[in-house]
């Protein structure tokens, strides 16, 4: 979780400088899953799972699945908002 936002606010800072179509903007999701490694490949329900959150951040964001919250609240000295029940992830 850490890394993440650490990542974000790198990248925010470096973005002062290129144009806006230069700019680099990440989506980040976080889940707690398996995850199984073949060759270079990765996969696996945590894989899955991350991969449908980062689709509800907003470009520079990181979601986190509700077990990652669980885990990192109070650990943290980070804002969490949340973004409410979501439909199942399809």
């Amino acid at each position: 979780m850490q890394c993440a936002v650490e990542i974000q606010q790198e990248i925010s800072k470096q973005e002062s400088d290129p144009p806006q179509a230069l700019q680099m903007r990440l989506r980040i999701g976080i889940n707690l899953g398996d995850v199984m490694l073949d060759g270079s490949d990765i996969f696996g329900d945590g894989v899955n799972v991350a991969a449908r959150l980062q689709k509800l951040a907003e470009a520079g964001g990181v979601v986190v699945f509700g077990s990652v919250y669980d885990q990192v609240y109070n650990k943290l000295s980070l804002r969490f908002y949340s973004l409410g029940r979501q439909p199942p992830l399809q």
